[in-house]
């Protein structure tokens, strides 16, 4: 049995989509980049999903997902770096 047939075979069980896998995949890669630097991680994150996203809108899968996981990212990393800018005021 090869790599290809247990991940399709996976992918088949759970009713994940190939986007979907991607995402999930972007994801977990991302906690490595965590374990360094919050901000760090959420600032590559947020770079690896806008890649998938211009990649998703030019081989025509649906791009929901990635556009929402793309403005969660914005939102936590705008709020991380916010608390840190009034942190430093006072």
């Amino acid at each position: 049995m090869s790599y290809a047939e247990i991940v399709t075979g996976l992918v088949a069980g759970l009713g994940f989509t190939f986007p979907d896998l991607i995402l999930l995949m972007t994801f977990l890669a991302s906690l490595i980049l965590f374990t360094r630097d919050l901000k760090t991680g959420l600032l590559m994150l947020f770079m690896f999903f806008a890649i998938e996203f211009i990649a998703f809108t030019m081989l025509g899968f649906d791009t929901t997902k990635v556009i929402i996981a793309l403005f969660i990212t914005l939102l936590v990393l705008a709020l991380s770096l916010y608390s840190n800018s009034t942190q430093s005021i006072t």
